[in-house]
C-alpha cells in the first residue's frame, strides 16, 4: 500500500502567506533537510520566494539538517519555512500516513498547527517510497 507523501511547505511565519503573520522587512530563514533532493527543494523554494520579491537568507541550506532539530527550529522562529514530506511529518509527530494525501495532510496540519507551525497547501506531487525484492522472496 502506497502511503501519501505528497510535499508540502511548513512555515512558521511565512509573510503573506500564513496568514497570521504581520509583515517584517526581515528575510524569510529558509532550512533544508541534509539530503540531496531536501537541500534542492529549498533552493526552489527560496528562489521562488526571491523571485516574488521576497528576500530569503539561505544560510542554513547548505549542508541541511534533520527533521529532529528542523521541527524545533520552525517551532522556536529561527528558520521560516522548509519543504517537507507530509507522511514523513506525520510520521515524526506520532501519526499514521494513510493511503488518502488529503486525510493525511489534514492530521498533518492539525499536529502542526498545535505546535505553531502552519503547513502551507500540498503540492500535487508524490515521493512513495517502495520496497522490490523477488518473486521468491515474496512467497
Amino acid at each position: 500500500m502506497a502511503l501519501a507523501s505528497g510535499l508540502l511547505l511548513l512555515t512558521a511565519s511565512v509573510t503573506g502567506c500564513s496568514g497570521d503573520s504581520e509583515p517584517t522587512d526581515e528575510p524569510l530563514r529558509a532550512g533544508s533537510f541534509n539530503f540531496d533532493e531536501g537541500r534542492v527543494l529549498s533552493w526552489i523554494f527560496a528562489l521562488a520566494f526571491e523571485d516574488g520579491g521576497i528576500e530569503v537568507d539561505t544560510s542554513n541550506l547548505e549542508p541541511g539538517s534533520t527533521r529532529e532539530i528542523l521541527a524545533p527550529a520552525l517551532e522556536e522562529g529561527t528558520i521560516d519555512f522548509v519543504p517537507e514530506y507530509i507522511g514523513s511529518l506525520l510520521d515524526f509527530v506520532g501519526g499514521e500516513a494513510v493511503p488518502d494525501p488529503d486525510v493525511t495532510f489534514a492530521e498533518a496540519r492539525s499536529r502542526m498547527l498545535e505546535r505553531g507551525v502552519t503547513l502551507l497547501p500540498s503540492a500535487p506531487a508524490q515521493n512513495n517510497n517502495a520496497f522490490v525484492v523477488t518473486r521468491a522472496l515474496s512467497e
